[in-house]
């Protein structure tokens, strides 16, 4: 038996299957990049090891003494990282959560992202901090995980995520991953009602992301957490992703005789 512990409202009647399409960054992006990583056009790297190239034929990779930004726009992927900021050597209190979050926003307008696209508040933070003798703790970064939008839908993961310190009384970015893909309209589908979600469940067609070890037989499932999302995952060489579709992503009670167990599922939605 699968029952609704939960009230669902946000379930569209329909919505967009996207297909991924090859990524370009405009020059003013790259500009704009380069600006803000304190690289110049003279740090970029002529001799590529072949991995990246088959990751992407387009892949830029620019280097300066403690400082690597990695680009490959077909896919829409960059990795930026300065070690010279390493949690070793910086003791300087990292900007605030709301500071962070501000230059997240605006990392993301400088990578050419339109901000009604993503969502403003990130669902995560990462902080470091670090003590030197009997001396209080200090926070030393922040970061801040930002979500894509598509149609009002957040994309599972996060599209960026970067890390800021402070250097001299001001903040430095001291690293950011961009996961953004060029998505074209493919077709309009038919989304499930809860009673046909449930049925899927019960037929099968769920993913369960983790299971207990010796589940014993469950009697009733009791869905007490649900959130739509445009199924995605990171992009990664020689991992490639054809098409983006709405999913639902479920946390769920599983009742046995003698026991309760947490359980998360990914159900499809579509019709």
């Amino acid at each position: 038996m699968v029952a609704w512990g939960t009230v669902v409202t946000n379930l569209p009647d329909e919505a967009w299957v996207y297909r991924v399409v090859p990524q370009s960054f405009s020059d003013a992006v790259l500009t704009n990049l380069l600006s803000i990583c304190d690289l110049h056009t003279f740090n970029r790297k002529n001799h590529l090891e072949s991995k990246y190239l088959e990751f992407d034929k387009n892949f830029m990779e620019f280097d300066q003494k403690y400082k690597t930004l990695m680009i490959a726009p077909t896919v829409g992927w960059m990795h930026y990282e300065d070690a010279h900021y390493d949690t070793n050597i910086n003791f300087q209190t990292a900007p605030s959560r709301l500071e962070a979050i501000k230059l997240a926003d605006d990392l993301a307008f400088q990578l050419g992202i339109d901000k009604s696209l993503i969502n403003p508040i990130p669902d995560r933070m990462s902080e470091t901090s670090n003590q030197t003798g009997n001396n209080p703790a200090v926070i030393i970064d922040r970061g801040a995980m930002l979500h894509r939008k598509i149609d009002g839908i957040e994309e599972k993961g996060f599209c960026l995520y970067s890390v800021f310190g402070t250097d001299k009384g001001q903040p430095v970015l001291k690293q950011f991953k961009l996961f953004y893909r060029n998505l074209e309209p493919c077709k309009k589908v038919s989304i499930a009602d809860t009673n046909q979600i449930a049925e899927f469940i019960r037929q099968g067609k769920s993913t369960y992301t983790f299971l207990p070890d010796n589940l014993p037989a469950i009697k009733k499932l009791v869905i007490t957490k649900f959130y739509i999302l445009y199924w995605s995952k990171p992009i990664m060489p020689n991992d490639s992703l054809d098409f983006e579709f709405p999913y639902a992503d479920i946390t769920a009670e599983a009742y046995s005789d003698n026991a309760t167990n947490t359980l998360y599922l990914y159900c499809p939605l579509l019709k």
